[in-house]
C-alpha cells in the first residue's frame, strides 16, 4: 500500500512540475502578433507587422517570419 501511495505522489509531483515548468512568461514572446495578409511579416513577441521581409528585417533586426 505504501509503494502505491509513494508512486502516486511521485507521478502527481512529476506532472505538476512539468505543467508549471512549461507555462512561463516567455511563452507569450514566442507567438506572432497575428498580422493580416496585407502585412504578414513580424517577429515573435512584436505587435508590429510589415508588408515585406526586408521592411521587417530593417526595423526589427530579428527572426522575421510570416504571422498571418
Amino acid at each position: 500500500m505504501k509503494k502505491k501511495l509513494r508512486f502516486s505522489l511521485f507521478i502527481a509531483a512529476f506532472v505538476s512540475i512539468m505543467v508549471f515548468n512549461h507555462c512561463t512568461e516567455d511563452d507569450g514572446l514566442t507567438v506572432c502578433a497575428g498580422c493580416t495578409s496585407d502585412a504578414p511579416w513580424s517577429v515573435p513577441g512584436s505587435t508590429n507587422c510589415y508588408q515585406s521581409f526586408d521592411d521587417c528585417d530593417a526595423s526589427e533586426r530579428g527572426d522575421c517570419t510570416i504571422c498571418d
